[in-house]
């Protein structure tokens, strides 16, 4: 062994030369951790400026809960009213909204205080043929908070969430109840 500059290293420099490797080795990860961080930044950013970008963060994208209650359209809600089945119909809009106007017959439950209304509206549930969430626009993410507490934590399994909210049941002029906004 041999002193060389305050280190010591045998006759092949192995010393040297690991730490060597290890300061490249280092310089590689952080080129490969930036190489990352700006595919990832020019990925989300084409996304975000395309057409039709995919919704990677919304209720129905990639990145939605896979145990979300299956939507339901207003052409095949109206038939289901006007039948025998017991349809619970679900507005998790705000008290405010609600009061503006709402579907006929539907109870109110805020989604943000959902588990606050839940003893009252309870009893319907366990009877109702399906449950209809109805929330506020297309996007219902509110909506579907509410069916995941009611299929995994409250064990409920006929739960659908309004394909649209309460925009599309007006535009499909089902029955409803308060003055229109």
């Amino acid at each position: 062994m041999t002193v060389a500059d305050g280190k010591r290293v045998d006759e092949t420099g192995w010393l040297e030369n690991a730490t060597k490797n290890a300061a490249s080795w280092r310089g590689e990860i952080l080129r490969l951790a930036l190489i990352g961080l700006i595919a990832a930044v020019f990925a989300l950013t084409t996304n975000y400026l395309r057409e039709r970008p995919v919704p990677i963060w919304s209720a129905t994208g990639p990145a939605a809960w896979r145990d979300a209650a299956e939507r339901i359209s207003c052409n095949d809600l109206k038939p289901l009213l006007k039948g025998t089945m017991k349809i619970f119909l679900l507005d998790v809009r705000s008290p405010q909204l609600f009061q503006q106007a709402h579907p006929a017959g539907a109870f109110n439950a805020p989604a943000h205080d959902f588990m606050d209304y839940y003893a009252t509206v309870a009893p319907y549930l366990d009877v109702a043929d399906l449950i209809v969430v109805v929330c506020n626009d297309k996007d219902c993410s509110l909506g579907d908070l509410v069916a995941h507490i009611l299929i995994k934590d409250l064990k409920h399994e006929r739960v659908r969430v309004l394909y649209g909210g309460w925009e599309a049941y007006k535009e499909a002029d089902l029955p409803r109840e308060g003055e229109a906004p």
